[in-house]
């Protein structure tokens, strides 16, 4: 295996003599994350899954009266960086769904809107 693991100090970097099997990358395969994201997509709509690809939901989740997130809305399109509206300017929409799933990046901020 080509594969080496370094543990860093204050000055220098000391490889490892043994490299642990769980670190090792041998029998693993390196794919796109796009393509990945692609084939993913279209097995969850194969399933009957709505998927919007292209919109950015809103920082603000639809919430019931008991708490519960029950939709999502997407923002608003055609604002200006000065926050005016373009003539292309259309209002988000809110979708519903008896279950939604938040399925966002480590840094997610409608994730985090939930969880606060």
């Amino acid at each position: 295996s080509l594969d080496f693991v370094y543990f860093p100090t204050a000055k220098h970097a000391i490889k490892a003599p043994i490299l642990p099997s769980a670190m090792s990358n041998d029998g693993n395969y390196i794919i796109s994350l796009g393509d990945l994201c692609r084939w993913m997509s279209q097995k969850a709509e194969d399933e009957g899954v709505e998927v919007y690809p292209g919109f950015a939901v809103s920082e603000d989740p639809v919430i019931d009266n008991k708490g519960r997130m029950i939709g999502v809305k997407i923002r608003d399109q055609g604002i200006a960086k000065d926050g005016h509206h373009k003539a292309n300017y259309e209002p988000g929409v809110k979708i519903y769904g008896r279950q939604v799933i938040l399925a966002e990046g480590a840094r997610g901020s409608l994730s985090l809107a939930m969880v606060n």
